[in-house]
């Protein structure tokens, strides 16, 4: 097996005034044993990182970064950024890289250790011991290497949380799934709860209302301050369980469409307008279906040609040609407003004047890949769509939509108040 190269990078500072820097260094770059070596230096401590490199006979193995200025902690956190590239650069990762602070301004120890973090460095070393003139004696130093772990589990919850407010759920539970046991005793009860509402929220995304709902019961009771904003609106959870069993019933209801909504516009800031609209097209058909049931106990989905006004019959089904054993038809989207229009619902009336609006949006969806066709669907037909079907919603059910799609809102995305 290859054995992997191994690299360190140093800060090199001056030294104070008769004492010998380069002894510690040359200690702590004999101890790691590296395959390269990079210098991060001034201007005047250019010379000491050079005098290390020859009596350790570095050769090629070397390189030297100097850093514009090594009093400003920005600039010397970029120069040690660089010098963690350059590594790359050569074949060596991060982790199989050993960062050293023992000398150096203060500015230019806490600028490499802040890249260390950054980069996720193997360790952090320094050398330590009884010091003469400032510096360790030669030959008492000691070497002390550290892996900087809670340090990288604190920036990877950190970066959880960052991740659940852009609802990029899977990334929040794959990052705490590796660091929450190095975290100290009250961020691994945080990042347990976060870990607990991404899947939640996940569960949610992918229309698993009762996985979902069971999961925020788990949570809802402990969660620590920090994380609260994260929790379902009052309300939210009952809505979810009542949507799993609707579902199970194959029934759609407003707190279905409205999720649908909820949903599509969530697609929509993140700019995946196909998935926006493909949500919205199903809302729009789940409200006809809503209707049909709730005002004229009608099935579109399992529509009885019998049950219909005999003035009706004919028409639907002619181009549904049923046997005696099964008299049934399924309509789709089109069909059910139109069926609505002509059992003189309201809700149908309003569609169907405005039909050629509707079929302009709609065939956006069709003409889609996620419909029958090729072209994405564009931003503004997205949009139309959105504003179409809440108004019609709005029209219908003017207090039920809007309280539905409320309590529907994962709380941190709403926009916030003027």
């Amino acid at each position: 097996m290859t054995r992997q190269k191994k690299g360190m990078i140093l800060t090199v500072g001056t030294g104070t005034a008769g004492a010998d820097i380069a002894e510690p260094l040359i200690q702590t770059i004999r101890c790691a044993n590296p395959d390269l070596v990079l210098f991060l230096v001034s201007g005047e401590s250019e010379k000491v990182a050079l005098r290390v490199a020859k009596e350790l006979r570095l050769g090629r193995r070397k390189g030297i970064l100097r850093i514009p200025n090594v009093d400003d902690i920005e600039s010397c956190y970029e120069t040690a950024l660089s010098a963690f590239r350059e590594m790359q650069s050569r074949g060596i990762a991060p982790d199989l890289t050993t960062a050293d602070f023992t000398s150096g301004t203060k500015a230019m120890s806490a600028g490499l250790v802040l890249a260390a973090a950054t980069c996720r460095a193997a360790s952090l070393s320094y050398v330590h011991g009884n010091r003469e003139r400032g510096i360790v004696a030669k030959g008492r130093g000691r070497v002390t290497a550290i892996r900087p772990t809670r340090v990288f589990a604190l920036l990877s919850f950190h970066t959880a949380k960052d991740h659940m407010e852009r609802l990029l759920f899977n990334s929040v539970e794959e990052l705490l799934d590796h660091v929450v046991n190095l975290l100290p005793d009250d961020d691994k009860k945080s990042a347990g709860a976060l870990r607990g509402l991404a899947f939640a929220y996940h569960r949610w995304e992918l229309f698993d209302y009762g996985d979902a709902a069971q999961r925020f019961r788990k949570h809802t009771g402990d969660t620590p301050p920090d994380l609260r904003r994260f929790l379902p609106h009052e309300g939210a959870v009952e809505c979810l369980e009542n949507l799993a069993r609707a579902k199970d019933s194959r029934r759609p209801t407003l707190d279905f469409v409205a999720d649908l909504v909820c949903n599509a516009e969530r697609r929509y800031r993140e700019g995946r307008y196909d998935d926006a609209m493909a949500r919205l097209y199903r809302a729009t058909e789940a409200l006809a279906q809503l209707r049909l049931r709730e005002n004229h106990s009608l099935d579109a989905s399992d529509l009885d040609i019998a049950r219909l006004p005999e003035d009706l019959r004919e028409k639907y089904g002619r181009e549904h040609a049923g046997d005696d054993a099964n008299p049934t038809i399924r309509i789709g989207l089109r069909e059910a407003y139109e069926l609505l229009r002509d059992l003189g619902d309201a809700m149908g009336k309003e569609f169907m004047q405005a039909a050629d609006s509707w079929d302009g949006v709609l065939g956006a969806r069709n003409g889609s890949p996620l419909g029958h066709g090729f072209r994405s669907v564009d931003k503004r037909h997205c949009e139309r769509l959105m504003e179409m079907l809440r108004d019609l919603a709005r029209a219908h059910y003017p207090e039920e939509f809007e309280a539905a799609c409320r309590t529907l809102t994962f709380p941190w995305t709403e926009a916030p108040q003027q």
